[in-house]
């Protein structure tokens, strides 16, 4: 009889981390600047996301079967199809193809419950791996490809958003821990945040505008919550570039809905004054000149 399967059917035990989706995100967050004062940097690690690989179905021979045929011997109906190398299928077939809806188990464990399309996995599903790391959404070809969530069984990492063959792409929301506290939600481009979007941290810093491959790039404004402290300008390659407007609140005028504060508008620097810029001090006084490292050097006046 004929044995269709094996003309089309793909196969990998590749299911490891996606070394393109495990990363660890460094992030510039500034430390207090007291009283318009010069302060340091300090890089903060983020937490990252994992995110497992789809098995693929490859070149596989059926070694026995178990359900309903057509009058040509074809598998049509309900079947359960034992393939060389111990993996298994049961759900629908089709004129000796898989179609409909079934259930594909792997021998290394990974699983797959949901539509099949002429022997591709395509339509919707879910995909579980060892770990208990889970898939459920649209699939094209065996990749995620659509609408879906991906939960990671190994950290409190999840995706819901677009897809596309098998990559974050589109507009998304990646929670980084369970309490959503830490998350970003905005656009991708292949895995990376990209374009528009906000991310939250764990801290309650929040930054909202421009990234470009994963790294806060363009028109953009920070919060640093646990400092006091707003950035709202330019930003090159995760820092603070070009024109922009930082201001240092220090409290709240009794009567007045404006917060006292020292704010700078000027040039930067990766993520240092410098250039031209003004400096306005809560006290009504400012300073109007260049600066070099976030001090003030070169022609400058104080008013």
């Amino acid at each position: 009889m004929p044995e269709k399967l094996s003309e089309v059917l793909m196969e990998t035990t590749d299911s490891q981390l996606d070394d393109d989706a495990v990363e660890k995100a460094q992030d510039q967050e500034e430390k207090t600047l007291p009283n318009g004062q010069e302060g340091e940097s300090s890089k903060v690690t983020q937490p990252y996301d994992a995110m497992r690989n789809e098995p693929h179905l490859v070149n596989l021979i059926v070694e026995s079967y178990l359900g309903e045929k057509d009058e040509r011997g074809f598998f049509h109906g309900i079947g359960t199809a034992y393939f060389k190398g111990d993996h298994v299928y049961s759900g629908s077939f089709v004129n000796g193809l898989m179609d409909g809806t079934g259930l594909y188990i792997w021998s290394h464990g990974v699983k797959y419950d949901g539509d099949f399309r002429k022997n591709k996995i395509e339509g919707r599903g879910i995909y579980t791996w060892s770990d208990e790391s889970t898939y459920d959404g649209e699939v094209l070809n065996g990749l995620r490809h659509g609408q879906g969530t991906y939960t990671c069984g190994t950290i409190p990492s999840s995706y819901t958003g677009v897809w596309k063959f098998g990559k974050r792409y589109g507009e998304g929301i990646l929670r980084y821990d369970k309490e959503g506290l830490s998350y970003y939600d905005g656009h991708w481009v292949n895995n990376r945040r990209h374009g528009f979007g906000m991310r939250r941290y764990a801290s309650g810093n929040i930054y909202k505008g421009d990234w470009r491959d994963n790294i806060r790039h363009g028109m953009g404004t920070m919060h640093w919550h646990d400092k006091n402290e707003r950035y709202e300008g330019q930003w090159e390659n995760g820092f603070q570039h070009g024109q922009g407007e930082h201001s240092w609140y220090l409290k709240r005028i009794q009567g007045s809905q404006y917060p006292l504060r020292n704010y700078y508008v000027g040039e930067w620097l990766n993520g240092l004054r410098h250039g031209h810029g003004t400096f306005y001090y809560a006290t009504g006084a400012k300073y109007v000149g260049e600066w070099m490292n976030n001090m003030k050097h070169g022609n400058g006046k104080n008013f």
